[in-house]
């Protein structure tokens, strides 16, 4: 697992070249309405926060981190109204600084 994997890493470290055999990452997230005046579509804002490690365990060349962090803000999006598909683009701020680590900016739905 690496810490920074974009299937359940710790946003903003998509860069780190930082692998192990075990991986826990926890999540805080708010998540705000934007009033529709027009009636297309649905907006929010999202704030988070993340944090994680990894341990070496059994993989060669495994490696054992510190407990990493990261705060970033998001733009939610449905459409049309109503819409179970969210389109969501997010901005990631590592705290915790390590090589390969820096903002990093994610589409996703």
């Amino acid at each position: 697992y690496e810490v920074g994997s974009n299937q359940g890493g710790v946003r903003g470290y998509g860069r780190a070249d930082l692998a192990g055999g075990r991986r826990l990452v926890g999540r805080v997230e708010g998540r705000f309405v934007l009033p529709s005046r027009v009636g297309l579509g649905d907006l929010g804002l999202a704030t988070f926060a993340d944090a994680g490690r990894v341990w070496a365990g059994d993989v060669p060349f495994g490696t054992t981190t510190p407990v990493v962090t990261s705060v970033g803000v998001g733009l939610l999006a449905a459409f049309p109204s109503g819409s179970r598909r969210l389109w969501r683009l997010d901005v990631a701020y590592p705290v915790t600084r390590l090589p390969g680590t820096g903002v990093q900016v994610v589409l996703s739905n």
